[in-house]
């Protein structure tokens, strides 16, 4: 089988010829870059199964979460003020003709954007105030997302993915991203959206239908441009976070759903994309009807009991992910590296359905010996009997 026909065959709880081995992976100590082109090289160098995810966050998030720019938005002023102490402090005022919105960000001296990566240095920028402070400011946020659509169409960006598409052929399987409503774009506290939840629950769903209807219209942009596999991240809504099952049944099954169905009519994957702990949500998530859940993250990290996940969900779900990225492969050894592929392996590949992978990224620094192993034992033990 080709790389994407073993992808789809685990998808779709068929029989692959191995499981595929496709974990997500930082490129860059072993490249010097981490794009598209590289992750096909290697999987040809290492011999596994590349997912290939496209479609950068829109400019909801740009714009949103990382205080500078882009600005040219139609009847939208934007001032900014920079105070440079032990790090960077931006203040922003933006002004519409229904209103004004400002907010202020601190960013760390070493948070520049990287062209190769095409994504900022760690840490992220932390919110010292967000841009929505109350209900009034809500017509506020809902006339900016318009205009920022307008200004930015997601249709200029979708011709990208058909030549990658085109490119990647039967070497890879292409996803397109659209980040959940929460995930990088912030706009009020989660803290606060929790004491919300309890204070003020009109205020809240209003909030989050506000912050989900661009994420139904890119999906909506995507499917209607060919796409036919979504990834879909929404950790910022996970119980990690500090969601309560409750909460997350009440304010995101719905919006999940919703998203889900949408693209379940154009005949299209959905990939549900959570690195926390899922074992709370995983049942609820399956009532969603999402196709494929990662990153399946086991303790300590994350909660995952993969033998009891596979049996609760895994007749309907694609199972994605769990091999620990920190204390397995970049603190391991390749033997201990063997023994947890051999032990996932054995536990949710009977009946198809198991995509091998890590609980995130591999991350640079990892040792390359290590990261070999981890290859080898998922071809090792993953030849389908």
């Amino acid at each position: 089988m080709t790389p994407r026909e073993r992808l789809l065959a685990a998808i779709y709880h068929e029989e692959p010829d191995y499981v595929p081995v496709s974990p997500r992976i930082i490129l860059n100590d072993i490249y010097g870059c981490s794009c598209w082109m590289h992750h096909l090289k290697a999987g040809r160098e290492f011999d596994y199964d590349p997912h290939i995810i496209l479609g950068p966050q829109g400019p909801r998030a740009s714009y949103l979460w990382y205080p500078f720019g882009p600005y040219d938005v139609k009847d939208v002023r934007v001032r900014i003020r920079v105070e440079t102490p032990r790090h960077l402090v931006v203040y922003r005022k933006i002004e519409t003709p229904v209103g004004t919105l400002t907010d202020k960000t601190r960013i760390a001296r070493s948070q520049m954007w990287d062209p190769r990566i095409r994504a900022y240095y760690s840490p992220n920028p932390y919110k010292l105030e967000y841009l929505v402070k109350d209900e009034k400011d809500l017509e506020i946020l809902q006339y900016l997302i318009s205009k920022l659509y307008e200004a930015f169409p997601l249709s200029d960006k979708l011709p990208d993915y058909h030549e990658i598409k085109k490119c990647v052929g039967e070497d890879g399987l292409v996803e397109w991203a659209v980040y959940g409503p929460l995930d990088h774009v912030m706009v009020y506290s989660l803290e606060n959206m929790m004491i919300a939840y309890y204070r003020d629950r009109k205020f809240l769903t209003r909030l989050l239908r506000i912050l989900h209807k661009p994420v139904m219209a890119e999906t909506e942009a995507a499917l209607e441009a060919g796409v036919d596999v979504i990834f879909s991240p929404w950790y910022f809504c996970s119980m990690s976070v500090g969601w309560s099952p409750k909460m997350y049944r009440d304010l995101f099954v719905p919006l999940i759903k919703e998203q889900v169905d949408l693209v379940h009519s154009y005949g299209a994957i959905y990939n549900f994309y959570d690195d926390g702990k899922l074992m709370q949500t995983a049942r609820m998530l399956k009532e969603c009807g999402v196709d494929v859940l990662e990153t399946l993250t086991p303790p300590p990290i994350g909660d995952v009991d993969l033998a009891n996940l596979k049996k609760e969900i895994g007749d309907k779900v694609c199972l994605k992910g769990y091999i620990d990225l920190w204390y397995v492969i970049h603190e391991g050894t390749p033997k201990t590296i063997e023994e947890e592929v051999k032990k996932a392996i054995e536990t949710a590949a009977p009946g198809g359905g198991f995509i091998l992978g890590t609980s995130d990224s591999i991350r640079p620094g990892t040792p390359i010996e290590n990261i070999k192993a981890y290859f080898k034992a998922g071809r090792k033990y993953g030849k389908w009997k």
